[in-house]
């Protein structure tokens, strides 16, 4: 099958919605780039976190889930609900506070990078770390 003939059966809309997708992901990435101020030393890293997204965002627009009863719809909210938030424990978005002896405990979020977005390089003693 030629590229011509598979081309064919893909609708025009759904390729206008994916460059837009496209296009909208490199725009913010290189806001993001401009603002933070920072360099990429790698671009195949911060081009793998934009496929990604790119592809999450894919599936969730071209997918149709069979229908199902409220019982697993809700079980399966729970187990996604889950998964964020271990995520984000692991993540370190979501952050544990605790002072030895003080008997004091709290959680707080803490500021993230975009997903898929270049570690920042910083400067301690003369290094540079990345």
């Amino acid at each position: 099958m030629s590229v011509a003939t598979r081309a064919r059966g893909v609708d025009t809309r759904d390729l206008l919605y994916g460059a837009l997708l496209g296009n909208t992901l490199a725009a913010l990435a290189v806001a993001y780039l401009l603002f933070a101020g920072i360099t990429v030393t790698q671009p195949r890293y911060a081009l793998y976190g934009l496929l990604w997204v790119f592809v999450g965002v894919l599936v969730f627009w071209k997918t149709d889930p069979a229908p199902t009863d409220e019982r697993t719809r809700r079980r399966a909210l729970a187990i996604a609900g889950l998964y964020v938030v271990v995520l984000a424990v692991a993540g370190g978005v979501v952050v544990t506070a605790m002072r030895p002896g003080a008997g004091e405990f709290g959680v707080r979020l803490a500021t993230s990078r975009p997903v898929g977005a270049p570690r920042p390089c910083s400067r301690r003693r003369g290094r540079r770390s990345c």
